[in-house]
């Protein structure tokens, strides 16, 4: 898995909740 990818999720999660 790529971390980077994970990362990119995590932050479009924030976003979208934020």
């Amino acid at each position: 898995m790529d971390t980077i990818r994970l990362l990119i999720i995590e932050d479009n999660t924030l976003l979208r909740e934020g």
